[in-house]
C-alpha cells in the first residue's frame, strides 16, 4: 500500500475512502515529525499564550492563534 488515497466500492454502491497511515518519528525532548514538519509537546496547561483564538469583544483587536494541533500520548503537539 502507497502512501495514496484509495478508493474502493461496497456492495450497496457506497465509496469508501481509505487513508494510508502516516508515519511519526519521534525526536529529542520529546518532539515529533509528522510529514516533514516539527512538532513541539506541550501539557494541557502550559499551551504557548498564542494557542486559539482570543476574543476581546472589538473586532479589531480580536487575535488569531495557533489553530491546528493534535494530541498523542497525553500531550498536545504544535508547530514548532
Amino acid at each position: 500500500m502507497t502512501n495514496t488515497d484509495l478508493t474502493r466500492s461496497t456492495n450497496d454502491n457506497i465509496n469508501v475512502k481509505q487513508i494510508a497511515m502516516k508515519i511519526i518519528k519521534k525526536l529529542h525532548e520529546k518532539k515529533l515529525k509528522l510529514d516533514g514538519i516539527v512538532y513541539k509537546p506541550y501539557n494541557l496547561g502550559n499551551l504557548p499564550p498564542t494557542f486559539g483564538f482570543k476574543y476581546s469583544g472589538n473586532e479589531s483587536e480580536d487575535q488569531k492563534g495557533i489553530y491546528q494541533w493534535f494530541n498523542y500520548q497525553g500531550l498536545t503537539y504544535v508547530k514548532a
